[in-house]
Formats: C-alpha cells, sequence, structure tokens
C-alpha cells in the first residue's frame, strides 16, 4: 500500500461460526455420494477481456481544442507498440458521439447523432482539493474568490459533479458530490473561513529563513567557516519542518486518490496550495552553498528526495482514471508571498529576496503531479482565470481511446504515448503518461484504507457488525483480545447448488486505525459457505456469522471492513468506531 503505516500490534486469529449443524452422518453421506451422479457443475474458464481507455485533449497551438476527429487521426502505443482501437468516442461540449465497428471491414465508424444521455462513463468528477498544509489562509481565500465564476459556469448540468475537499489537521469532506453550484460555493466559502495552524507554521518556517539570511548577509570572512555551521543547522531546521507536512500532504493525497478508486467516470482533481517541491531541502540547501562556495550542503539534500512518492501516486492516479490540475495561490514570482502583497505588509528582512520562494523548486511537485497524469498546471500567474479556462475546455472536449493491453501483468506500470495523423495543422496533445492495471483485490484493499481517513459506507449486501472485547483479559503486554461479529444475510450472497448442498465464498478485508493516525495494514481472509440441501430455504432468512479476532492496546480505534461475495463480485464497505479499554 502507498500510505506510510506504522505498524499497529494487530494479530487476526480466524474463529468461524458453523450456522447449521452440519455433523452428519459422514459414512452414509459419503456412500451416497458414491451411488449418486456428481451434480457438480461442469468446470470452465472465465476469459476476461480488460480493455484499456486513454483520455486525451488536443489543442492547437493557441490552446484552442481541435475537435471532430476520427479513429483514424490516432496512433496509440503502449511500452512503444502499436495497439489496435477497440473502442473510441468524442466528448464535444455536453454531446457525446459513440464510433461503432463497421460490419465489412471491423474499423472503427463515427455516428452522426450523439447520445441522448451521457453515461457514467462521460460524467465528469470534479474534486476541489484545498491543502491547508500548503497554502497560506489569504492565499486560499484569493484562489476561492478566482475560482467563483469557473464553479457558477460548470455545474448546469448532470454532466459535472463536484466535491470540496481541505485539509488541515486531517482531511474533511466540506461537500460531497453534487451538480448544485449553490452548495459547492458555499463549502469553498466554508473552507476559507477554517481555522488553520498554517500561519503559525508559516511563521516558524520564515522566523528560519529570516535568521539564515541574517547570518550570511553579515558573515564576514574571518567567521565564514562557523555561520556556514551555523546556517547549515538552521536550514535542516526549516527542511525538518517542511519534510514533515510535505508527508503530511502525500499521505492524505494518497488516501484521497484511493478513496476516489471506486467512483465511475472522469476524475479531476483541482490541487490548491501555494507549491509543492518535490525535495524540501534543495532550494535552501542550494541558497546556503551560494553563500558559501566551500560548503556542501546540496549533497545532503538528496537524503530529502520525495520524488518517487509523487511518482507511486501519479501512477495510482493512472490506475484510477484521475487527471490532477494543480493550481499555485501564491502567483506571479515574488520576493514576498502573495499574501503579503495583498496586506501590503512585508514580514521579511532586508535580505530575504535573495531566496526566491516561487521558484521551480516550489512547483516542481505540481509540475510532475499534472504532465505525469494528463492535467495541467497553473503556476506562476496572478490571472488564473487563463487556467482555468483550460480546464473548462479540458471538460467539455476531450476524445477516449480504448485499447487491450496485450501485458497481462498488473504490476507492471506500461509508458502510453499517443500520436496523431492526417492533420495539418500544428497540435499539442495532453495524455497521461502512464498507467497500471490493479486487480479487484488491490482496488478493495485501497479502498478500506482509504476509508479509515474517509467514512463512507457503500452496503450493497446489507451486513452489519458488533465489536465484543474482554477487559479482564489483558495479555502480558498489555493487550486485549477484541472479536468482530459480521453478520451476512446470505439471501445477498450467491450460493450454487452442488451434490446435496450449496456452495458460496466470501472475503473479508479489515484494517484499523488509532487515535494517532497509526494504521495497521489491511488483512484478507477467505472463507467457503457450505448449506445443506435441507437448510436452504431456512438459510435465506438469516445471517451467517463470520468473526474475527485481534489483540490490541487500549485506545479509541476505527475499524473498516469489507466483504465481498466472490461469485458475483458484490462488495460491502462499513466502518465504525469503538473505544477499547
Amino acid at each position: 500500500m502507498n500510505i506510510t503505516r506504522k505498524k499497529i500490534a494487530l494479530v487476526l486469529v480466524f474463529s468461524l461460526f458453523l450456522f447449521f449443524n452440519l455433523l452428519l452422518n459422514s459414512q452414509e453421506a459419503a456412500k451416497k455420494e458414491q451411488n449418486q451422479e456428481s451434480t457438480l457443475p461442469k468446470p470452465y474458464v472465465k476469459i476476461e477481456v480488460v480493455i484499456t481507455n486513454i483520455d486525451i485533449m488536443v489543442t492547437d497551438k493557441f490552446g484552442e481544442p481541435i475537435t471532430g476527429l476520427r479513429p483514424e487521426h490516432f496512433e496509440i502505443y503502449e511500452d512503444g507498440k502499436l495497439q489496435k482501437l477497440k473502442n473510441f468516442y468524442e466528448v464535444k461540449g455536453l454531446d457525446v458521439y459513440l464510433s461503432v465497428p463497421d460490419k465489412e471491414t471491423g474499423t472503427l465508424k463515427m455516428t452522426e447523432k450523439p447520445l441522448e444521455e451521457p453515461t457514467e462513463d462521460v460524467k465528469n468528477r470534479i474534486i476541489f482539493y484545498f491543502d491547508g498544509l500548503q497554502i497560506h489562509p489569504l492565499n486560499k481565500t484569493w484562489v476561492i474568490k478566482k475560482l467563483e465564476n469557473f464553479i457558477k459556469n460548470n455545474f448546469t448540468s448532470s454532466v459535472n459533479e463536484g466535491m470540496v475537499i481541505s485539509l488541515d489537521r486531517e482531511l474533511k469532506v466540506v461537500q460531497g458530490f453534487t451538480t448544485d453550484s449553490s452548495k459547492i460555493l458555499q463549502a469553498a466559502k466554508e473552507v476559507s473561513q477554517q481555522s488553520s495552524d498554517m500561519m503559525l507554521k508559516l511563521k516558524s518556517r520564515e522566523d528560519l529563513k529570516e535568521d539564515i539570511n541574517r547570518i550570511i548577509e553579515n558573515a564576514d570572512d574571518f567567521d565564514k567557516s562557523e555561520n556556514y555551521e551555523r546556517s547549515l543547522d538552521l536550514a535542516r531546521n526549516y527542511v525538518q519542518y517542511a519534510e514533515n507536512d510535505l508527508l503530511h500532504s502525500l499521505k492524505s493525497l494518497d488516501s484521497l486518490v484511493n478513496y476516489l478508486s471506486g467512483i465511475p467516470g472522469r476524475k479531476i482533481l483541482v490541487y490548491m496550495s501555494d507549491g509543492l517541491p518535490t525535495n524540501p531541502a534543495e532550494e535552501l540547501f542550494t541558497y546556503v552553498d551560494q553563500a558559501y562556495p566551500q560548503g556542501n550542503a546540496l549533497s545532503r539534500a538528496m537524503d530529502y528526495d520525495e520524488t518517487r512518492l509523487f511518482k507511486e501516486i501519479t501512477t495510482r492516479c493512472n490506475a484510477h482514471n484521475i487527471a490532477i490540475y494543480t493550481i499555485n495561490a501564491m502567483g506571479l514570482d515574488t520576493t514576498m508571498t502573495t499574501a503579503d502583497q495583498r496586506t501590503q505588509f512585508n514580514l521579511y528582512s532586508k535580505g530575504f529576496g535573495v531566496m526566491r520562494s516561487q521558484s521551480r523548486f516550489q512547483n516542481s511537485g505540481l509540475t510532475l503531479m499534472a504532465d505525469d497524469t494528463g492535467g495541467l498546471a497553473i503556476v506562476n500567474a496572478n490571472n488564473i482565470e487563463t487556467g482555468l479556462k483550460k480546464i473548462e475546455k479540458s471538460l467539455q472536449n476531450y476524445y477516449s481511446l480504448g485499447f487491450s493491453s496485450p501485458n497481462k501483468d498488473n504490476n507492471k506500470t506500461r509508458s502510453i504515448k499517443v500520436e496523431i495523423k492526417g492533420i495539418k495543422q500544428d497540435y499539442n496533445v495532453r495524455v497521461r503518461r502512464n498507467y497500471k492495471l490493479l486487480s479487484d483485490e488491490e482496488k478493495i484493499e485501497d479502498t478500506v484504507m482509504s476509508r479509515l481517513f474517509f467514512r463512507t459506507n457503500v452496503n450493497p449486501l446489507k451486513i452489519s457488525a458488533q465489536v465484543f472485547f474482554d477487559e479482564f483479559r489483558i495479555s502480558d503486554d498489555k493487550q486485549i483480545p477484541v472479536s468482530i461479529k459480521i453478520f451476512i444475510p446470505l439471501k445477498n450472497v450467491t450460493l450454487i447448488q452442488k451434490g446435496n448442498e450449496y456452495q458460496g465464498q466470501i472475503e473479508v478485508f479489515s484494517s484499523i486505525k488509532d487515535s494517532k493516525d497509526n494504521v495497521s495494514p489491511c488483512y484478507k481472509m477467505v472463507h467457503d459457505i457450505r448449506i445443506p440441501e435441507q437448510d436452504y430455504k431456512v438459510a435465506l432468512e438469516s445471517n451467517y456469522p463470520y468473526v474475527v479476532e485481534m489483540k490490541v492496546q487500549p485506545d479509541s480505534y476505527l475499524f473498516s471492513l469489507a466483504v465481498r461475495d466472490t461469485y458475483n463480485q458484490n462488495a460491502s464497505f462499513v466502518q465504525f468506531e469503538k473505544t477499547i479499554k
């Protein structure tokens, strides 16, 4: 899993309750089976053809969408190998034009009329994500003001749904998916009014920067060596602040990506911050080396590089059809923050302008996430409306190409390249750079883990659960035995008759989070259900109990469970809290 976790001392022991009395005479049953012709269904091989769909934006040299292209205009390559298109459609405004195979040639031909009603797959889910750990409160208010027209213009039909997420101490769904622009605007205003620790953190960071600048400005040739070490120590302290916040931001972003994994349609994640560096030490250590050429601080910056974590997130975004559009709320490159310009107040010391906080270092993570997922980075611009217009055009004008990958390895990351042929005008193609197929098991595990942060029950199997613990059975390591009893209505589970019994299978996934946000791994258990034929009708009116046992330290816990019916692939997800004393 991608979320950084501390291991909870969690020991899972599987304890199964037999639902019916199955102690029949085994010898008689064996003889009966020998004399009876087997009723087991013949084995079969299920062949599943997985179609990978890639969304593509094609624009001219002025950034305007190029519309009306046909399947024959596109060539898509996976790992450098040309792939045959299996399906193709174009979205133009609110209209969706499909392609169908020609009966004689088998090639894809476009339909003349658009779909009467867009399907779930072509609807846009737009997530406005405000990273309170990385954005100045005044900049947050400013960018929300700039978003107002975009929100009013793009939520006038059922094609677009919006959600508002904020991160401060923890992730919070301020507004769930809705087509109502007024609800989205109200949620954005709530975010602008939220109290935040960011001001205090900013002050601590800037105090360190000021101290470094002061030491560097006042240094002379006699004490440069001593001042270098002092500057380096202060730089390390600053970087530690920045790294902790960066890791928290990435962990939370990863949780959001996992949460969105089970949601159909295109997901457009609009991420807003004052920048997000892939390496929080690179800019400051470079500055120290420029002031003290005899030093070698930059060589130590690689210890703080988090590019790998960014890449893991973008790979998962591509697997879940999530494009990231990043907005740097600080605006133009400046020697003081945009928030300070707006209040006409300069917090910084005389020489602070040597460090350019709005440099390529601060935008490196924003650019990487946008480029890798086929999104767009709006950085170093006071007029972000131009960038928002580009996002709007991306929602309304794009192509979707589908192909069947010859590579069946789910764990392999595949590169994507698209070329346009047969058109004379200059063009630009925006497409995710790679993708990775996820197994159904990985998707469920991701969902179980993410819902420790986003509590959303989806329960088609109508399961329920109870927690029992015995505080008088504390072990030597001060752990308490805990039992989670899951009740599964058998009428909602697929049962297949085999011989003189009905058989089914369930998969149970579980994970927990303590009060300090430590998260356990996601554990999976597989269990076969067997119901005697004579008890089948009674069983359909009853619940099948399944028990998971564990040992935990006394604390308050959030439990996240999933139960999947293996035969029909239906899965239920539930979360609940319990204090273990």
